[in-house]
């Protein structure tokens, strides 16, 4: 079987070419698709770290847990389990999260706490909204962090402001 290798760039609330925005989805894998994102915000890529469906206890605890997957888009410091940094929400709001990773068990399982559940009074977010969190490495090797939060309203994603 051969590799599958695709890309789709998706319409951003209608404002793809004019304004620079949009989603550019790629596809890769074999058998199983694996899924990366890579969307274009303001001139820069930025790639996705996670995108999270919120559960119940992910809105009432300080933490969001998240995929182990994800830990690529995080420098942690060798021997430490926890990293903190700055993402900033659609209205440019900086948000100091927390990624920490439990070292016991089976697998490393990660979370995010810090002004997690500030963002989530803030924003009030519930049960089935979705996060989505993205990484923009610059050339200088800083990484900058973006928050997004969403609302599903009538099948259409909406971002929550606030």
């Amino acid at each position: 079987m051969g590799k599958l290798g695709s890309a789709l760039l998706l319409g951003d609330s209608g404002s793809c070419g004019k304004a620079g925005r949009g989603r550019l989805v790629v596809v890769k894998g074999e058998p199983s698709l694996k899924f990366f994102k890579i969307t274009i915000l303001s001139r820069t890529l930025e790639m996705e770290v996670m995108a999270k469906l919120l559960s119940g206890s992910n809105t009432t605890n300080k933490r969001l847990e998240f995929p182990t997957e994800s830990l690529w888009a995080f420098s942690l410091p060798a021997g430490q389990n926890s990293v903190e940094f700055d993402a900033l929400d659609m209205l440019d709001q900086p948000w100091r999260l927390k990624i920490l990773v439990r070292n016991k068990g089976r697998y490393p399982k990660p979370w995010i706490s810090g002004q997690w559940s500030i963002y989530v009074h803030q924003k009030k977010l519930r049960q089935g909204d979705r996060v989505t969190l993205t990484v923009h490495d610059q050339e200088n090797g800083v990484k900058n962090y973006r928050i997004i939060a969403e609302r599903k309203h009538f099948g259409f994603w909406y971002s929550i402001g606030q």
